[in-house]
């Protein structure tokens, strides 16, 4: 949608298709957690370079007088809308409701199984949309968010600015007031044929795993507000690791490690992995759609078949969850989980088989 303001053309399957979202995959070894959606930092600038526009994520500075980061916050979005780009900016995330036991619960409407054995502590805070109109004297902006028709509400939504700031200020301190958008530089778009051959070469290294064209560690610790003291694996060789933990030994090892140093529940874990393996099948799927509309078949039928084969290990990985969520202790659940393990080994060693032929 942001980018899209910017840019004629410029849908969300085309979009998933030249910022390579569907090719990669990123898993971090020894922790079972597979890289999630974040500020895309390295997508957005190489999308900008393509499109001859800036790139520019703004953060208030920590500590900042609240009244001020509020104000300057609209006065960010106001400047870029005018500028005639959309703006993409994170609030609390709406979806679900905790009963007292801290079991999740979605709203009416939405789909439960996001939240599907997670806990209070660990279900996902915070939720990224677009804001494309704002009127400071009328106290309201009109929001831009597809996940609205899961809601049965439009996508674009008016929202009272009372609303939106404390929606926002639900957002821990490093996205809070949080600002994304393009700007429109000094150098022209880059031809067709230039785009595709230079987006044809970094597809390539993303399914390589060459981290160079991947989010940086750096980018990651300030995400998280942690030091930056390991990164994500890439690739074909994240896949590998991904396998590797998956291993029925190294699996129970890996939760009660995680379980006695974090206190994270193993199924909270098992239900990140399945969220984050449900993402990578769609995002794939849509990628293909892009293909598809052009009447690329050869690519369309090799990115197509990525998606089934994500969407095998998705499965997979819902009954790997279903185990988790009916049996609280570990080993017992384990002792149940040893052949969907072996499932989504298969599936994995699958989906590294069919990227390693696109290198060929």
């Amino acid at each position: 949608m942001v980018l899209g303001s910017v840019v004629e053309g410029m849908t969300y399957p085309k979009y998933m298709y030249y910022s390579g979202k569907a090719y990669g995959f990123g898993y971090l070894p020894k922790a079972l957690i597979i890289e999630p959606e974040a500020w895309n930092d390295e997508s957005s600038e190489w999308l900008a370079k393509l499109y001859g526009l800036t790139y520019e994520r703004t953060l208030s500075p920590k500590g900042a007088n609240e009244d001020k980061a509020w104000q300057d916050y609209l006065e960010r979005i106001e400047g870029y809308l005018r500028a005639g780009s959309a703006v993409q900016t994170s609030r609390g995330w709406m979806g679900a409701r905790e009963e007292k036991n801290g079991r999740i619960i979605a709203f009416k409407g939405t789909r439960v199984f996001w939240w599907e054995g997670m806990s209070k502590r660990v279900k996902p805070d915070m939720h990224y949309f677009a804001i494309v109109g704002l009127d400071k004297e009328a106290g309201e902006a009109i929001m831009n968010d597809p996940i609205f028709g899961w809601f049965g509400m439009p996508r674009e939504t008016p929202a009272k600015l009372t609303f939106l700031r404390r929606a926002v200020r639900k957002v821990i301190p490093q996205h809070r007031y949080i600002t994304i958008a393009f700007k429109r530089g000094a150098n022209p778009a880059m031809s067709k044929e230039r785009i595709e051959g230079l987006t044809r070469k970094r597809l390539r290294a993303r399914v390589a795993g060459d981290d160079s064209v991947y989010d940086t560690k750096e980018m990651w610790a300030k995400f998280f507000n942690r030091p930056a003291k390991r990164g994500f694996t890439h690739g074909v060789k994240a896949i590998r690791a991904f396998r590797a933990d998956l291993a029925p030994n190294m699996f129970g090892r890996l939760l009660a490690a995680k379980q006695k140093r974090t206190k994270i529940r193993p199924i909270d874990v098992v239900s990140w992995l399945n969220l984050n393996i449900y993402h990578q099948a769609w995002m794939t799927m849509v990628s293909a759609e892009y293909l598809e509309k052009e009447g690329r078949l050869n690519e369309w039928e090799w990115s197509y078949k990525l998606a089934l084969l994500f969407h095998e290990l998705n499965i997979a990985s819902t009954k790997l969850r279903a185990i988790f969520k009916a049996e609280p202790h570990l080993d017992k659940a384990l002792a149940k989980s040893k052949a969907v393990l072996g499932q989504m080994d298969q599936a994995l060693a699958r989906i590294e088989k069919h990227m390693i032929s696109y290198l060929h």
